[in-house]
């Protein structure tokens, strides 16, 4: 169980031991793995533990597929552009294979808005997905791009130019609903092995979701809060 009161001392722990450590290691020593350590309890304060997201597609066997980014990585109050970079090209390090997709939500704290982007290392191709069907944010495009100019660096291979796919999205008929379409997009990936034919169907279309599948979609976020916060005795 995560011990909530004690996550900001530990943050402020992490920090005095790396500043700690660079009194006797070289600077060379400070690597982007090492940087990742001040992050982790943004992480688990945001998704709770990590475990708990992959235990969901071991329940599928999809675990071999696909892996999550920590929505908290890349939103735009999660720092400046570098720190966005840095937590991306760290979260695709740790990838177990360059060849799994890295489901990644995006929060767009300017716009309210969430939007998916699915990320697969290995061919450096990102799928867009957005429940407004509209064209992929400048900040977005720069953190995507500028984070896989670091990843090839990092695995010494010559930079390439990203392939985005921007299929059409069921669009959503309000501003409200984003989060759950977000959520049904990642729930749409959860029942196939290979991503690029639900991306390349050609009977995709911008009918919106009824409202039977978003309050289906509104129930399960409830039962999932509900029983989280009973697990680690919150209230509710």
């Amino acid at each position: 169980m995560v011990d909530v009161p004690k996550l900001q001392n530990l943050k402020i722990e992490i920090i005095e031991v790396l500043c700690y450590l660079e009194q006797f290691f070289p600077p060379s020593f400070f690597d982007i793995m090492v940087h990742l350590t001040v992050h982790l309890v943004r992480e688990v304060k945001l998704c709770g533990p990590v475990y708990l997201k992959e235990r969901l597609l071991d329940m599928g066997g999809l675990n071999r597929v696909y892996e999550f980014l920590n929505p908290g990585a890349i939103a735009t109050d999660a720092g400046d552009e570098s720190n966005r970079c840095q937590a991306l090209v760290a979260r695709m390090t740790r990838m177990t294979n360059s060849e799994k997709w890295l489901i990644a939500p995006y929060n767009n704290r300017k716009m309210f808005h969430w939007m998916l982007v699915v990320i697969q290392p290995s061919t450096q191709t990102v799928a867009y997905l957005d429940s407004g069907n509209d064209e992929i944010p400048d900040d977005l495009n720069f953190i995507i791009s500028t984070s896989f100019t670091m990843y090839n660096r990092m695995v010494r291979r010559p930079d390439r130019p990203t392939q985005w796919m921007t299929p059409i999205c069921p669009q959503q008929p309000d501003d409200k609903q984003c989060g759950y379409y977000v959520m049904k997009f990642i729930e749409s990936f959860m029942v196939v092995e290979d991503p690029i034919q639900l991306l390349t169907r050609q009977d995709r279309f911008s009918t919106p979701y009824t409202n039977d599948e978003i309050n289906i979609m509104r129930d399960r976020w409830i039962h999932y809060v509900k029983a989280e916060a009973e697990r680690q005795q919150l209230p509710c």
